[in-house]
């Protein structure tokens, strides 16, 4: 199922870094490797899973790869993620006052 595979790849941590870097905008492949402390082979195997569910997308330049993303939409999940844990995060802590 579609959605299950969305989810399946959303659900790795080092992906939400690399979607996160490319919010801010179109990157070369060496700047989130830096930014996202992943060596640059490893980071292809992940940059390949985003791009199988057409989250982000890849351009050429010269000897340079750019990766922007191809559906900005698929943000909403992480941020009604966040917004999810930080609800939970202050329920707990009202509990505890």
């Amino acid at each position: 199922m579609q959605k299950t595979r969305v989810l399946k790849v959303l659900s790795n941590p080092l992906r939400i870094k690399v979607v996160l870097v490319l919010r801010e905008g179109e990157k070369r492949v060496s700047e989130i490797a830096d930014r996202t402390n992943c060596h640059q082979a490893n980071l292809a195997r992940h940059l390949n899973e985003l791009k199988i569910i057409d989250f982000i997308e890849s351009r050429r330049e010269g000897q340079s790869k750019y990766y922007f993303l191809k559906s900005p939409e698929l943000l909403k999940v992480i941020d009604i993620g966040e917004a999810f844990i930080k609800d939970r995060a202050k329920r707990k802590l009202a509990k505890l006052r």
